[in-house]
């Protein structure tokens, strides 16, 4: 510190050491300069008094003393002072250098806050331009990352047989193995096949089998192991009484390849009635039992027909003897042909909803000229109802049963009811027809046909 005193009339101050020390170094530094008379005194001591870190004037000059001209300034150092010759702040800026967190510009020499390079992130996280750092951003409501970052809705957790769909992220049921069906726990299996006796199905193998009757017994179309009938044969020319009726197939028309079968009655007789055939194909069985309920004789043959035999008539008889009760023998004969037509060009696997096609009737309306066919598809008994309205989408297919050309179409009742009307020139009506309904076939002759032309 200063202070004024007067002493004899003379005022005069006095000094502090400190800025005694001071003003005696800058008096020492001004006799440098004034000596070398190169550098400002007013820039140096500017300098000091901005708390520029210059200790001399190499802090500006990159001569040696003595030669410390404006030619031997420091880069930028002349640009900073004239910049501001006042606060001399730009050149502060230069040699002290700027603030923490602020980088000095070398055009204005201004100090500003630093531009920190944005970081780069790689997906899922992005940066925060506030700390310039890369962070994971939260998935929206009711979605996780998963395993790969990327935000999803929880995927569901499904209960077998059902499976997650990660497209929708829903459970689904998978479809089965062609071939195969959906049983009632859920497991994928062939679908058991459908027989038709006498056959039965082998769980084991999933097919249809015969299995053995006890010796001397044959299976009847029941399912029951019995003594088969007399096959000694039918009289042909033994008069037929008038009691004894018997319902028969007729002409009977089949393919080759297939199992035919023809059922037929004796009836009209009390008394018990034995049945009997001669002349039935290689191969053909005859199966009869008593029906009390309608108080007849009920016969079926069953022929696996050989492919061979396509093309070919054959003829057997059968007949129905009833005795006892103090009566006359009762007797009918009826001679019965079968035509093997030719194996079917496209059969198909029966569906297992379909027990049986039956063809009812097959006549031709000679006023119409139209061939009118109805039949009564029997359904499966262990078939839904909706099952069954599936299989009524598809069409009754109905056809010539000799050339197999396509006849027409018609829709299946709920009831299994059918009925098909398509007009037919005379001249080109079919010996006999052929119904096919999901994989049933039926075959009926066609009434008004007369059998007598083919026998010529």
């Amino acid at each position: 510190m200063m202070s004024a005193h007067t002493n004899f009339g003379f005022r005069y101050h006095t000094v502090s050491p400190k800025n005694l020390s001071i003003i005696l170094f800058l008096l020492l530094i001004s006799q440098f300069i004034a000596k070398n008379a190169l550098a400002r005194p007013d820039i140096f001591f500017g300098a000091i008094v901005a708390e520029i870190n210059v200790t001399s004037c190499q802090s500006c000059h990159e001569s040696e003393p003595g030669g410390e001209g404006k030619e031997s300034l420091k880069p930028g150092y002349e640009t900073a002072y004239n910049l501001d010759m006042n606060d001399l702040s730009r050149l502060k800026n230069l040699i002290n250098g700027c603030p923490t967190g602020q980088t000095l510009n070398r055009t204005t020499f201004v100090c500003a806050t630093s531009v920190p390079v944005p970081v780069v992130c790689a997906l899922p996280q992005v940066r925060d331009p506030a700390t310039n750092t890369c962070i994971t951003p939260p998935c929206p409501t009711g979605q996780v990352r998963n395993s790969v970052g990327v935000c999803e809705v929880p995927p569901v957790v499904c209960t077998l047989p059902q499976v997650r769909d990660p497209a929708t992220n829903t459970c689904i049921t998978p479809p089965c193995p062609t071939g195969q069906v959906l049983n009632s726990t859920g497991v994928c299996e062939v679908p058991p096949v459908v027989c038709t006796l006498p056959q039965v199905r082998d769980p084991l193998t999933n097919t249809c089998i015969t299995p053995p009757c006890p010796n001397g017994q044959v299976r009847n179309l029941g399912g029951v192991c019995e003594t088969p009938p007399s096959t000694a044969g039918c009289d042909a020319t033994r008069q037929n009484t008038p009691d004894l009726k018997i319902s028969d197939p007729g002409y009977i028309f089949t393919h080759a390849g297939r199992v035919t079968r023809a059922g037929v009655t004796v009836f009209g007789d009390n008394r018990r009635v034995e049945m009997a055939v001669s002349g039935l194909p290689r191969g053909a069985r005859f199966y009869d039992a008593y029906n009390p309920s309608l108080r007849s004789v009920e016969g079926v043959i069953v022929w696996q027909v050989p492919v061979a035999m396509a093309g070919q008539k054959l003829e057997f008889n059968l007949c129905g003897t009833s005795k006892g009760g103090g009566k006359p023998e009762g007797y009918v004969n009826r001679k019965i042909t079968i035509e093997v037509l030719p194996p079917l060009a496209n059969a198909t696997v029966p569906d297992p909803t379909v027990s049986t096609n039956y063809l009812i009737s097959s006549v031709y309306n000679n006023q119409t000229g139209k061939l009118e066919v109805s039949g009564h598809v029997i359904w499966f008994w262990k078939t839904t109802e909706a099952a069954r309205q599936t299989a009524i989408l598809q069409p009754v297919e109905l056809s010539d049963a000799e050339t197999g050309n396509r006849l027409g179409s018609g829709e299946v009742g709920l009831n299994g009811r059918w009925f098909i009307s398509v007009p037919v020139a005379r001249n080109n009506l079919p010996k006999a027809v052929d119904a096919t309904f999901l994989g049933r076939l039926g075959t009926k002759p066609v009434q008004n046909y007369d059998d007598s032309d083919e026998d010529n």
